[in-house]
């Protein structure tokens, strides 16, 4: 099997960045989830996850303004 150079492989590679920021949401929202769930059963370590994946998610969309975007790019 040949790999081809030209306009098809940069299509294809171009919805990465759409995935990624997919995925970032969805890990967002389950954060949320899980420290609601955390606080509503009383559960410090999921409360404590949560707020990780929040805080982790939050890094990401600030990357830019926090400087940090050639590490997490």
């Amino acid at each position: 099997m040949r790999y081809r150079i030209g306009s098809e492989a940069t299509q294809s590679a171009a919805g990465t960045g759409d995935v990624v920021l997919a995925t970032v949401w969805i890990t967002l929202l389950i954060g949320v989830v899980f420290i609601f769930l955390g606080i509503r059963g009383r559960q410090l370590w999921l409360q404590f996850w949560g707020g990780l994946t929040v805080f982790s998610c939050g890094l990401y969309f600030f990357r830019g303004l926090l400087g940090l975007d050639r590490l997490l790019s």
